[in-house]
């Protein structure tokens, strides 16, 4: 059997943010011998971003109001974590591409 191993939910869900890991486990019960079991731990985030979320998405969301504050004196600092693979150092590329051009452009 297949299944996604991390859920999404966006900020519109009574939740909030958050990102569910999805576990199957087998366990050894008495009389019953191996059984499957599938866990779910939910992990609150502030944003989240799926598999149909373009890197202009998340610099909307992410990139730009820490250029607006790293702007205005403040410190600003962007932190992306997730499985090998998936896309992190590509959309932050992405990011650090936008704001330069949005800087160059401003000034």
């Amino acid at each position: 059997m297949e299944f996604d191993v991390v859920s999404c939910l966006t900020d519109k869900n009574e939740s909030g943010a958050a990102v569910v890991v999805h576990q199957c486990r087998e366990q050894l019960m008495p009389r019953r011998g191996m059984v499957k079991q599938l866990t779910n731990n939910m992990y609150p985030c502030q944003n989240v971003f799926g598999e149909a979320s373009t890197n202009e998405d998340v610099y909307a969301a992410c990139g730009r109001p820490l250029l607006e504050l790293a702007s205005s004196g403040g410190v600003a600092t962007c932190f992306m974590y997730g499985q090998t693979g998936s896309g992190k150092t590509h959309t932050m590329t992405s990011i650090q591409r936008a704001v330069a051009e949005e800087i160059f452009t401003k000034a």
